[in-house]
């Protein structure tokens, strides 16, 4: 007896794991089949909420409408699982540049921070070393933000006290 059911049901579940149950009745040859699809291990949680399609009938019924009355549920439950699993590679992805852009706010403001120490020191001149340690942080600062205030204006001051000081 050859009923190709496991080659059948391999070409429409479509790479998706599958829990098959049997449970067959010989006196009333009744049949009922759960089929619960298995998320990847990189599946939403949700995806393991998903009950499973029970089909039940005689057998008669379930060996000419099996593969017909599941291919429709199994193909959105594929379109389901992956885009749960886009959904969660866009968000570990948005989770990560989220993260960038959260730690290069820091180190513009600690970069800052640092400026406004070197500025506002007693002994800060603009046309010295301390004028010079100051440019460099801004324009440190300047790469990470190239429109930052601050550094903007810290280096044309620095830079007009240095010219300055040349013309001397």
């Amino acid at each position: 007896m050859n009923t190709n059911f496991f080659s059948n049901l391999a070409q429409i579940q479509e790479n998706l794991k599958l829990s098959l149950t049997i449970s067959f009745d010989p006196k009333s040859l009744m049949a009922s089949v759960s089929i619960h699809p298995i998320g990847s291990e990189n599946s939403d949680p949700a995806t393991s909420k998903i009950m499973p399609l029970i089909l039940s009938g005689t057998l008669q019924d379930l060996d000419d409408n099996f593969f017909e009355s599941i291919q429709k549920p199994i193909s959105e439950t594929v379109a389901f699982f992956n885009n749960t699993e886009e959904y969660l590679k866009t968000k570990k992805s948005a989770e990560k540049q989220s993260q960038i852009e959260k730690d290069q706010k820091q180190n513009i403001k600690k970069l800052e921070e640092q400026l406004d120490g070197i500025t506002s020191d007693e002994n800060y001149k603009p046309n010295d070393h301390t004028g010079n340690k100051a440019l460099l942080k801004a324009q440190e600062l300047r790469a990470l933000d190239p429109n930052n205030k601050k550094a903007k204006a810290a280096v044309e001051i620095i830079k007009a006290a240095q010219s300055q000081k040349n013309l001397f």
